[in-house]
């Protein structure tokens, strides 16, 4: 039924973009398929007029937010700005200026909205000026929902397990679900353990492994069972690119609720740099603004988000909450 909901609004992408619309397709669609996307991590979604705390917040039909969507890990609110272009054969957008955002802008600076997002289809951009109008304490995330729906779909038909002879046969081709499987188990055991005949009671591992062979799902179901109620797992990146995709990686597989925070130690690339220079320079093409989510370097913010995940506030224990940090 996913997979269904997800393939008809790829569709409606394919018969829209080649369009000039007034976008209000978008603008319903969104609001639509966003609850789908494990990446947006989001647990419900409204069109504007349909936003039951609207007139609440004192806000009328039409004040430049299109959909409004709740995160899952924390319940905060997203505004959304969705702006439909016209593709050409390469797939290309026009720009989005600084005028078209200015009432989106406006109104998604008031403290209710944590994040703010404009959702486009195929290779739209902001403008210079539209780019930096937001200022660094409240970026605008440019969202591919195309993009991010292809994802998705990729995602879920990857977790299809399939037949595996070596586990039915002797000498039967062992598939990758099976090898994964062995890997996570061996490995949780050895660290368990380590972890008891060691005084300090710490283990360290290695998994060495070709690429495509899912060693980020690995590190998820390890990190899954052995991150025990009331504890924060912490994976430690070297670059915000890899933050950015682990992220995504872990919210599409993990099996039961998991609240993420992103500490970026870089705000940005470091374009102006080399490695020769500084060998710890991130050279990669994503900056912090481009993670969905909660992103801080504040302190007060980290310790707030462990002490609630911990059930330092008093409130339910979590399990399986993770910490991405890059260093």
């Amino acid at each position: 039924m996913i997979n269904n909901t997800i393939e008809n609004a790829l569709a409606e992408i394919a018969e829209q973009s080649p369009q000039q619309t007034d976008g209000k397709w978008l603008e319903h669609l969104t609001p639509r398929c966003a609850p789908l996307i494990a990446d947006w991590d989001v647990s419900a979604a409204w069109h504007w007029k349909s936003w039951p705390d609207r007139e609440k917040e004192g806000y009328g039909e039409d004040m430049g937010i299109d959909a409004v969507a709740k995160r899952a890990a924390d319940g905060k609110l997203i505004a959304i700005q969705c702006k439909s272009r016209k593709l050409d054969e390469q797939g290309r957008g026009n720009n989005i200026t600084k005028a078209e955002l200015d009432s989106f802008l406006s109104i998604s600076a008031r403290p209710v909205w944590a994040e703010r997002w404009v959702v486009v289809i195929g290779d739209t951009r902001l403008s210079p000026n539209a780019e930096t109008a937001a200022g660094p304490e409240k970026p605008l995330k440019v969202i591919n929902i195309e993009s991010d729906l292809r994802k998705q779909l990729e995602h879920d038909h990857s977790a299809e397990t399939e037949p595996c002879q070596h586990c039915t046969e002797e000498g039967g081709t062992q598939t990758r679900d099976c090898m994964q499987r062995e890997a996570i188990e061996r490995s949780v055991t050895l660290l368990q353990e380590h972890a008891k005949v060691n005084e300090n009671g710490k283990s360290r591992g290695r998994i060495i492994l070709p690429c495509g062979t899912g060693k980020s799902r690995l590190a998820l179901r390890i990190i899954e069972k052995l991150t025990e109620p009331g504890q924060v797992s912490a994976v430690l990146c070297p670059s915000i690119s890899l933050v950015q995709q682990l992220r995504s990686e872990f919210l599409a597989h993990s099996q039961g609720d998991l609240n993420s925070l992103a500490v970026c130690s870089d705000a940005g690339v470091a374009r102006d740099k080399e490695l020769a220079t500084d060998p710890t320079a991130d050279l990669g093409h994503a900056s912090a603004s481009d993670i969905k989510g909660l992103v801080t370097t504040s302190s007060d913010e980290i310790a707030k988000w462990i002490n609630d995940v911990t059930d330092g506030g008093g409130g339910e224990t979590h399990r399986g909450h993770f910490w991405d940090l890059s260093v």
